[in-house]
């Protein structure tokens, strides 16, 4: 693939395998290019090179650590690379372009001997200009152990000659937009221009190689696209996006799906944890129609969840469970937590002053529970039961007032609170239709 091809490049100078060989953290973008393509050294200190696959516009290079190797760059990049998951890490890369762009010289350098991250140890051996793949002049070995190119002739010397049109990452100031192109990552190969990787995508005209433009779909939709209905959209590079298309209605139960039209997998209203009724399916098949269900059936709360990632205020997800860990000397103290609908929830509070002045309303029609464990976990703790989800809260065990001065407040199904003798817990019962207080 292209940055394997990159890092050939690269990894010949260095004398080492470009796919596959040792991290190496990089410094500056200099570090990252050679005389075909220009590469971006990323705040976590891993070399990085254009892809328009990737939404960032950059792809990790075969040699980022951390195991990011070949994985998109993403928006939350950290400041500094660990390495921790590679065998060995190099502070420098040396391209072929100029041994002045290593900042730090092998801890080996000057033994006579060519080792690793090494590509000269004092004398250039059998290599010369054009092993490197340059017309001529003469090759020498830097005081870096690294090849000191610039008095070979030809491309990648550093030095821009005539008939080249760029070296390396000197661009002469061009980009994709002075080629006549909207966008995209110019690049520098062979010291000439390399638009490969530039694009007219977002100029409002669908052209050549282009799916799509903005809202333009050149007449295309779902059902073109495969699929048996949904809302086709287009994405940033001017491909399709089928993220809203579904098979709902094709009478299978597809991937992501609960049910089909007729097809509920066994599913009833009862099993739901509701009292009676007809269960259905919704329109795109991915969650279960309970508004013809009446009455929730007493301690028996949804049992299936929405489909989808963990919801972000969780601490893990679990089948259909949200679990929030306040673990630790005051974790959540005076924290709102908002249990995600769609999902029973489950808060454990471990710690003194874990939940202490905590609110936790729980998820309407879905079960909550709350533990609390260690002294004043939960004191002054208030929890707000859904209307018709199975609600619990439990005081382990500590003393010095665990779950004092909190308050549970039920719905209409099972509501139970477990305390220690001496807890004061205010268990509000209201309408449920089980309620068990300390």
């Amino acid at each position: 693939m292209a940055r394997c091809r990159i890092l050939a490049v690269i990894a010949f100078a260095l004398g080492t395998s470009a796919c596959g060989a040792s991290a190496f953290q990089c410094d500056s973008n200099e570090q990252c290019s050679d005389e075909r393509t220009i590469g971006t050294c990323q705040p976590d200190g891993w070399c990085s090179f254009p892809d328009l696959e990737c939404e960032s516009g950059q792809r990790y290079g075969e040699h980022a650590g951390g195991g990011l190797a070949g994985e998109c760059v993403g928006e939350d990049i950290g400041t500094t690379g660990s390495g921790d998951d590679d065998a060995s890490v190099s502070t420098t890369l040396t391209t072929s372009a100029s041994a002045s762009s290593t900042t730090t010289v092998p801890e080996t350098c000057g033994n006579g001997v060519v080792d690793e991250l090494e590509a000269c140890d004092g004398d250039v051996g059998g290599s010369t200009c054009a092993t490197l793949g340059f017309s001529g002049g003469t090759l020498a070995c830097a005081a870096t152990c690294q090849w000191d190119v610039t008095g070979c002739v030809g491309c990648g010397n550093g030095i821009l000659e005539d008939g080249e049109a760029c070296e390396g990452f000197d661009l002469q100031g061009q980009d994709c937009t002075t080629q006549g192109f909207a966008s995209g990552a110019l690049q520098c190969i062979g010291c000439q221009f390399d638009t490969s990787l530039c694009t007219n995508c977002g100029n409002g005209s669908l052209d050549a190689n282009e799916e799509c433009e903005g809202e333009n779909l050149a007449k295309k939709t779902c059902v073109t696209e495969g699929f048996f209905g949904g809302t086709l959209a287009c994405n940033g590079s001017c491909g399709f996006d089928t993220s809203g298309c579904h098979n709902c209605g094709n009478m299978t139960l597809d991937e992501a799906e609960v049910c089909e039209s007729g097809s509920l997998g066994g599913q009833t209203c009862f099993s739901l944890g509701w009292g009676d009724g007809t269960l259905g399916c919704s329109s795109d098949c991915r969650t279960f129609d309970t508004m013809a269900c009446t009455g929730l059936q007493c301690g028996a709360g949804p049992t299936m969840p929405l489909p989808g990632e963990c919801p972000p205020q969780c601490t893990s997800c679990f089948g259909n469970t949200c679990n929030v860990d306040c673990l630790g000397n005051g974790a959540c103290t005076g924290m709102n937590i908002d249990c995600p609908p769609g999902w029973a929830c489950t808060v454990t509070c471990d710690g003194n002053d874990a939940c202490s002045n905590t609110t936790v309303d729980c998820p309407e029609h879905w079960g909550c529970s709350v533990s609390c464990t260690d002294n004043s976990a939960c004191s002054n703790l208030f929890v707000e039961c859904s209307t018709d989800g199975v609600c619990s809260l439990t005081c382990l065990s500590g003393g010095g007032g665990l779950c004092n001065n909190a308050q549970l407040v039920c719905g209409t199904d099972t509501c139970t609170a477990n305390c220690p003798v001496n807890a004061d817990v205010n268990v509000q019962c209201g309408e449920s239709c089980s309620c068990l207080p300390c």
